[in-house]
């Protein structure tokens, strides 16, 4: 019982840890998309001639680094829903 109670304990910190990786490597980035972010809406605010293209890009740009971080909470979900259920058998 005790030795499924640290492999439990293991596994979870392990998890853990792989999670909060992840998550640090996106926030790490978060600087940098802001830099991005603010010279698009400086290039739109000069109308630059690639506006349009500027634009389209910045929200695909928001739309994945979105997408990024749901799949980030969904594999911590996985991850640890996984931790839990080996305790079980």
């Amino acid at each position: 019982m005790r030795s499924n109670i640290v492999h439990f304990a293991a596994a979870y910190v392990l998890a853990d840890i792989v999670c909060q990786a992840l998550e640090s490597e996106i926030i790490a980035h978060e600087p940098l998309m802001e830099a991005v972010t603010n010279m698009a809406h400086h290039m739109v605010a000069k109308k630059h001639p690639a506006v349009h293209e500027i634009e389209s890009k910045l929200s695909g740009l928001r739309a994945d680094l979105k997408h990024l971080k749901e799949l980030t909470a969904e594999r911590k979900l996985k991850l640890t829903d996984a931790v839990e259920s080996q305790t079980v058998c």
